[in-house]
């Protein structure tokens, strides 16, 4: 982060790596030069301009892992979007919540603030995020509700079951998450969502294992 920090506040910086690029590229037929994903938090677009201006040859980011400026730069790009359309936004860690019959009422937090609202989206992310955690058996972290793995055969199979000996065969650990019904609400242990105003997004749903897909973790 202090890299890229310092590329954004330092225009001459990403001109000075390009000409150091271009006397190691003189007579090479390379197309494309690949960084480390750190070009710029608010500049990145600027920064990659000027490193490949410099260097004569076009110039990317390569993938990164979590936590990583990228995210930081998708963060700060989705706060400014909300802040623009008047979003209100409550910063703290949701710790419990209250329920009126089949409904989620209102969310506590951790630091004593009750949300209230007509609908709520659990979007908590899996283990990174801490959406997802590890007893006996996996359970979802606010509202404990039933996780699914793809292939388990039932949503109490401990963790030690759910991987393999080999790190190139399946972990279906990884596909850990709650399941949802056609409208994304997540299902209780009877199959039936568990709350009519309840929806999921993101790497809390289950039954994706995202090591195997195409985007690896990204």
């Amino acid at each position: 982060f202090e890299a890229a920090a310092a590329l954004d506040a330092e225009p001459g910086l990403a001109a000075a790596i390009g000409g150091r690029v271009a006397a190691h590229m003189e007579k090479s037929s390379t197309a494309l030069v690949l960084f480390e994903p750190v070009m710029g938090l608010r500049e990145a677009p600027r920064v990659l301009a000027d490193v490949g201006r410099a260097a004569g040859i076009r110039c990317a980011e390569m993938l990164a892992t979590v936590p990583s400026v990228p995210g930081r730069r998708w963060q700060t790009a989705v706060e400014a979007a909300i802040e623009k359309a008047g979003v209100r936004v409550v910063r703290g860690e949701a710790a419990g919540f209250y329920k009126t019959g089949r409904a989620v009422g209102a969310i506590r937090t951790a630091e004593g603030e009750t949300v209230r609202g007509r609908a709520f989206v659990l979007a908590t992310g899996r283990f990174v995020g801490g959406g997802i955690r590890r007893e006996d058996a996996f359970r979802e972290t606010l509202f404990d509700l039933p996780v699914a793995c793809a292939g388990a055969p039932g949503p109490d199979t401990p963790v030690g079951d759910l991987t393999a000996r080999r790190i190139t065969d399946r972990h279906t650990a990884f596909s850990a998450g709650v399941r949802t019904d056609g409208a994304m609400r997540p299902l209780a242990a009877d199959g039936a969502p568990a709350y009519d105003n309840l929806f999921a997004a993101g790497a809390v749903i289950g039954d994706k294992e995202a090591t195997r897909g195409p985007s690896g973790m990204g």
